[in-house]
C-alpha cells in the first residue's frame, strides 16, 4: 500500500510540475510589470 501512495505522489509531483513551469513561463520582470499595471488600474 505504501509503495502505491509513494508511486502517486511522485505522479502528482511531476504534473505539478509541469503545471507550475505553464504559470511561471514568463520571466519575473514582466510579471512584476502586469501587477504592476493591474494595480494602478485598480487603485485609478
Amino acid at each position: 500500500m505504501l509503495d502505491i501512495i509513494i508511486r502517486r505522489q511522485m505522479e502528482l509531483r511531476r504534473e505539478a510540475l509541469a503545471l507550475a513551469e505553464q504559470v511561471f513561463a514568463d520571466p519575473a520582470k514582466d510579471e512584476a510589470g502586469i501587477i504592476e499595471t493591474l494595480w494602478l488600474k485598480a487603485s485609478a
